[in-house]
């Protein structure tokens, strides 16, 4: 019966609509925003590779690249205004959490009916 719960809860989460943001105490929950943070960090070490690649540049190709990487610049932020992903990725966590809990669970009541087993027939 608790998976199934589960379940339900992993499925609804993963099919939840990605109007509304995963909420603050789930993402502090479930790391999250570590991911987030990580992704914004590599984003920020490619343009500043990019700003130093535009500097080697002749002036009529500077004058090209920095419009196209302006234009990518708006395009990222367009990009991570979009919560799409946040909830599958809140549900593939919640699903990583209930099967360690259940397979504890199960390890231990396993182990538990065959010592208490062993006890009964010595």
């Amino acid at each position: 019966m608790l998976a199934l719960l589960a379940s339900i809860v992993v499925l609804a989460m993963h099919h939840h609509s990605n109007q509304s943001p995963v909420p603050e105490w789930m993402k502090r929950l479930l790391r999250i925003s570590n991911t987030a943070t990580t992704v914004e960090t590599i984003k920020f070490k490619r343009e500043q590779k990019a700003t130093t690649d535009i500097s080697k540049a002749s002036t009529e190709e500077a004058i090209l690249l920095r419009t196209i990487l302006q234009e990518l610049k708006i395009l990222n932020k367009c990009k991570d205004t979009d919560t799409e992903g946040d909830w599958q990725k809140a549900a593939k966590q919640m699903d990583c959490i209930f099967f360690w809990i259940f397979f504890v669970f199960i390890f231990f009541l396993n182990l538990y009916f065959l010592l208490s087993h062993l006890i009964v027939v010595h």
